[in-house]
Order: structure tokens, then C-alpha cells, then sequence
């Protein structure tokens, strides 16, 4: 959870990338997940995608490379515009909370049950995911 010790914030011009190797396609998970949620009252989720958004996201970054199919790169925005490969962050059914530029988030990464154990995959055998934030030049 990298909110644990780090504040993320988004305003309408930031976005971050999340990124790591999915594990379904690398054979250490039945299910992986990226969640991006409102983290300082509500704890409501705002965006999440799975597994099966991953595919060829990370073709762009590593072209030609045969491994880019084990990997995946997202982006996460409150205004995705056109861009592909975006998880556009939102809040519904929720009138009393508002996402705005000071809305504390969080993201959570998941890897469930590894096929040849049916449990949790050891964490000292999987590459941790990981968040970037953009931000424009002041």
C-alpha cells in the first residue's frame, strides 16, 4: 500500500503510472489486480483494473522485446482524455464525497493463489509493482 508512509494526491493536470509484471502472465498468480482508492475518510474504492486489461500494455515501452507480454504499464488520471491504457479515477454513487486536487489516495496491488501452490505467491519470488507520479513543470 503506498500510501502507508507516502500522501498522493492528483490534480487534474498529474496522473501516475503504475507498472510491474503480471503475474498471471508470468504463471504466479490466478488473478492480479491494481486499485486505486479515496484513502483518508471514505477508504472508496475509485478506479481499479485486473489481469485481463494487462495484455500488450507495455508493448509501447519495450518494443520488440519478447517479454513485454509478462509486464503491463497503466496510467491512472482523474481526465484520461484520449489516452489509451488509462484508468480514469472517479467517484460515483457517493454524493457527499467530492475527488478533488487534496484528496488523499492510495493504491493497492493484488496477486492471488499461485497455480502450482493454490496459495499466496512468496513475496521473496515476485517482483513488486510500482507507482510514479507526473506532475507538470511549475
Amino acid at each position: 500500500d503506498f500510501g502507508c508512509t507516502n500522501t498522493i494526491t492528483l490534480a487534474d493536470d498529474e496522473f501516475l503510472v503504475v507498472y510491474g509484471v503480471n503475474h498471471v502472465a508470468s504463471g504466479k498468480a490466478t488473478y492480479s489486480s491494481v486499485n486505486v482508492y479515496a484513502s483518508d475518510q471514505a477508504k472508496l474504492s475509485i478506479g481499479g483494473i485486473d489481469d485481463r486489461d494487462f495484455a500488450h500494455t507495455a508493448d509501447p515501452y519495450l518494443p520488440g522485446d519478447p517479454a513485454a507480454d509478462l509486464m503491463y504499464v497503466y496510467q491512472a488520471s482523474r481526465n484520461c482524455g484520449s489516452s489509451p491504457n488509462c484508468l480514469p479515477l472517479s467517484i460515483t454513487n457517493c454524493p457527499r464525497l467530492n475527488l478533488g486536487d487534496n484528496t488523499l489516495l492510495g493504491v493497492i496491488f493484488r496477486a492471488y493463489l499461485e497455480p502450482a501452490t493454490k496459495v499466496g505467491p512468496p513475496m521473496q519470488e515476485v517482483l513488486y509493482d510500482r507507482v510514479i507520479k507526473f506532475s507538470p513543470r511549475p
